[in-house]
Parts: structure tokens; sequence; C-alpha cells
């Protein structure tokens, strides 16, 4: 499934909370939840129960490409 624009969905692995932004709306999701998989489907879900139908072209979690608790390394752009 793919993120519309301006959706966000992040886990504290502190609290084991997800923040969720959806529609320039806010919301805590305080959990706790197992682990970032666990938790990012809350927040999904909750986009899906206010009106998200994943039909836009961002990426979601399903489609990570990493293995559960594997580091994701990243590109160092600053030249």
């Amino acid at each position: 499934m793919a993120y519309e624009a301006g959706m966000l969905i992040m886990f504290d692995v502190v609290t084991k909370g997800v923040f969720v932004e959806f529609r320039n709306t806010f919301e805590s999701l305080p959990g706790p939840y197992e682990d970032r998989a666990a938790g990012i489907a809350a927040g999904e879900e909750y986009c899906r129960e206010h009106g998200w139908d994943g039909s836009d072209t961002r990426p979601s979690s399903n489609d990570n490409d990493w293995e559960a608790g594997e580091d994701q390394a990243t590109e160092d752009k600053r030249g």
C-alpha cells in the first residue's frame, strides 16, 4: 500500500508508542506496541479508519526490503 502525501507514522522506541500525522490531524497512539512493525501497523489502521485507502504512490511500511532489527543504511548525500 502507498502512503498519502503528508501522511506520517513514527514509532517511538523508548515509549513503544506511535505518533500519526494524517490529513493535518495529529494523534498519539500510546501503546505500548510489541515492536516497530506492530506500532506502524496500528498507525496504518488508524489512517484506514479515517479514510486512507492506500491508492497514492508513496511506499508504506509493508514495502520495506530490510529485515526486522537490521540497520537501515542511508547514503550520505552531504557532498
